[in-house]
């Protein structure tokens, strides 16, 4: 009785990895292309990061109630509703509120790098930070 051969199947090298979401083949993992790509941004940067946008956020916020006040003035100027008048007072109110719990999140954000700075010993460029600071 003759024995029955299984076939064994062989991979493609082409053949790209589905973990990944097909976006790598073999040979570009396997030549160290991988771990410059998954490797996320380091605590310094994201750190960096955090007070950029508080930052650009703050001054959102300001120019957000500069905008809100003139629309309120006008409003007034014409004789609004009072309904309406009443409610982008309210609007008005709740931005006038944002700044300074925003500019409080500054604040913290700025010490908490201080102090990543002064006990920082990693090799990246640390000049961004210090400007913020």
């Amino acid at each position: 009785m003759e024995k029955k051969r299984r076939k064994i199947k062989t991979t493609n090298k082409k053949k790209k990895f589905r973990d990944l979401g097909n976006l790598f083949t073999p040979d570009q993992v396997y030549n160290n292309y991988l771990p410059v790509i998954i490797m996320g941004p380091s605590p310094l940067q994201i750190k960096v990061n955090a007070l950029k946008r508080l930052i650009k956020e703050e001054k959102l916020c300001k120019q957000e109630v500069a905008e809100q006040e003139q629309h309120v003035n006008q409003m007034k100027a014409n004789n609004a509703d009072e309904y309406e008048l009443k409610k982008q007072i309210q609007v008005l109110e709740e931005s006038q509120r944002m700044v300074p719990e925003v500019t409080k999140k500054i604040t913290q954000y700025r010490q908490a790098l201080r102090e990543f700075l002064d006990s920082y010993k990693g090799d990246e460029d640390v000049t961004e930070a210090k400007e913020l600071l």
